[in-house]
């Protein structure tokens, strides 16, 4: 199967723009654009088609570089623009124009691939009119650009392209998301198109075996959508969902003489219609070796000794004197260390959660320069000293501990399997955690559970070792055969979350830390970019607390592509922004330590 990737390149520098304005774009905004999208693509039928891979505070050089390694199919740049070109980031966090001339000319340089180009920017003609020299067709805006309406526009324009709609349609779906919302009609997105090209038959991934496949119009798109595909939509969902469901069913049938499209379009209900979510699996991808799940095709990996459980020439911290901690209802210490476990809930349902003690000391926090799928903001590395040890998660907070704490369950991936409560729990907020941490410390009496910083997170990640993951190197940025026993992600993760601690653990019995939903941290940072930048001030037990407008998260999720899945790798977001592949793991307090 072939699998394009659309590259959602944002850029939000902090500094003025040139010429003295300051038009700062919220990052939650751009969250909510990414989000939309990939909500879209998920809940598409030809989901498994396209692959979303998202690069934040993007810098002049990160186009090529994506350009050149990605080979995206869509390339969808949201921030700001001008008739000068389009705003990136500079290395200090102020902002660069790059011209249209230079932005087409990258285009031009890196080959072939993209198909299309999304200019999400305010005054983006001149760069949308430059790029058709490169591109067949360009998305862009003629005058100021509303959030709302770019997040409208996402909804109806990649939910119709995640159903092998033609460009053309798309286009007009996601402007009629935009009316549904309400929204003014003037400087909606202008599609552009190359001479000689025909949007009306252009679609993206029609056939498996080419980038896209042109057919005779009209396109024979005969899907409706299902209730509940309408009931996500942002705002008046219901009435976008109708319509464009309508917009999708109404459509002519195609010309005896055109290439039929019926096994691409099941009926609904069939067994050929789009699965739910905990039947998507994609048959003859993977092959069993050795207990794990890795790609056909693939050499085996095989976990180091030390890896799989045997630690050597490593102090233990005891239990001393036989003492747990005050919270434990269980513990002990087995080849991966010191243990303890605390109980929630109701006599007759209680939740246990298994806590490992991590020692103190001094780690390489950051990535070299020469990591494979490195990002800027993870340098420079610089040694860091944690100077007590901390208890942390085995593994991510599940969806049982969340609900016999707080009641609910906000979960996406629910299911109704017994294991299904196994899952770790997303859709939750860096505030929606500090609730769940405050009920849980006045349930459990001397836990004093809190977010680990982002320091422990990488220390107990790397488990003692210094490499991409705790098990080496990757050999490729998108798919990486060595992930495949440690971490759920974009490879294997057949598009949801998965109950915990099936993945092999690291050396200091940490499950899921690199994969299956990414982590909150309690540090606040402004600019990634530039955080590790006063590498001296990070030297000793380091947490960025109040600096800044958004918190830290780690460890790549299900929906990533290798690159994001290692232990250097980090993001920001909101404090109130939710996602339905990010959760969090709790740590102890210095308190709780092992006396």
């Amino acid at each position: 199967m072939t699998k394009h990737p659309i590259l959602f390149l944002a850029a939000n520098p902090h500094g003025p723009y040139p010429g003295g304005l300051d038009l700062r774009a919220r990052r939650g905004a751009l969250d909510q654009e990414a989000s939309a999208i990939r909500k879209e693509l998920k809940r598409s039928g030809y989901r498994d088609r396209f692959e979303l891979v998202t690069r934040w505070a993007a810098e002049p050089h990160d186009l090529l570089r994506e350009l050149r390694e990605l080979k995206p199919t869509v390339v969808h740049f949201s921030g700001h623009g001008g008739r000068d070109g389009l705003f990136f980031q500079a290395s200090n966090g102020d902002a660069r124009v790059v011209s249209p001339a230079a932005i087409a000319e990258a285009f031009g340089a890196a080959g072939g691939s993209v198909k299309l180009v999304v200019l999400s920017a305010c005054y983006s003609t001149e760069p949308a009119e430059a790029l058709l020299a490169h591109v067949a067709c360009v998305v862009g805006m003629t005058g100021a650009l509303h959030d709302s309406m770019a997040r409208a526009f996402a909804i109806g324009f990649y939910g119709a392209l995640g159903e092998q709609e033609p460009i053309a349609v798309a286009y007009r779906q996601g402007n009629a998301a935009i009316g549904l919302e309400g929204l003014p009609d003037e400087d909606r997105p202008k599609l552009r198109v190359r001479a000689g090209t025909d949007a009306a038959r252009m679609v993206l991934t029609a056939d498996e075996s080419t980038a896209y496949q042109e057919l005779p119009c009209p396109y024979p798109g005969m899907r409706s959508y299902a209730a509940d595909d309408a009931a996500h939509f942002h705002g008046r969902g219901a009435e976008i969902g109708k319509l464009i469901g309508q917009l999708r069913a109404t459509r002519a049938p195609a010309p005896a003489s055109a290439k039929s499209m019926s096994s691409a379009h099941p009926a609904p209900g069939s067994r050929g219609a789009r699965p739910s979510r905990d039947r998507r699996r994609r048959a003859g991808l993977r092959r069993e070796v050795g207990g794990h799940r890795t790609l056909a095709g693939a050499s085996p990996v095989r976990i180091p000794d030390a890896v799989a459980g045997t630690v050597t020439g490593r102090a233990r911290p005891p239990l001393k004197d036989g003492r747990p901690p005050s919270w434990s209802v269980a513990w002990g210490e087995d080849r991966y260390g010191a243990f303890a476990a605390f109980v929630v809930g109701s006599p007759d349902k209680p939740v246990q959660h298994r806590m490992r003690w991590i020692p103190s000391g001094t780690f390489l926090m950051g990535s070299p320069g020469t990591e494979l799928g490195r990002w800027e903001d993870e340098g420079p590395q610089h040694r860091v000293t944690l100077t007590k040890g901390y208890w942390l998660g085995e593994t991510p907070v599940t969806q049982a501990l969340w609900m016999a704490v707080m009641s609910e369950n906000p979960s996406a991936f629910r299911g109704g399997q017994p294991d299904d409560l196994k899952r770790p729990v997303e859709q939750v907020s860096w505030d929606d955690c500090q609730a769940f941490l405050g009920r849980l410390n006045a349930q459990v009496a001397g836990l004093a559970a809190r977010l680990p910083t982002e320091a422990e997170w990488e220390r107990a990640c790397r488990g003692e070792t210094d490499g991409a993951t705790w098990i080496g190197e990757l050999s490729g940025a998108v798919v990486a055969p060595e992930l495949e026993a440690i971490a759920w992600y974009s490879s294997n993760s057949d598009g949801e979350s998965h109950p915990v601690g099936r993945k092999a653990a690291n050396l200091y019995g940490l499950h899921d830390m690199l994969g299956n939903v990414y982590e909150w941290c309690e540090d606040a940072v402004e600019n990634l970019e530039t955080s590790y930048r006063n590498a001296a001030s990070f030297a000793t037990d380091p947490v960025a607390a109040d600096r800044g407008s958004y918190r830290v998260y780690r460890g790549g999720s299900w929906y990533c592509g290798a690159r994001l899945v290692r232990a250097a790798y980090r993001n920001a977001y909101a404090r109130g922004d939710r996602n339905d592949n990010l959760g969090f793991r709790l740590a102890g307090s210095q308190e709780s330590a092992p006396r």
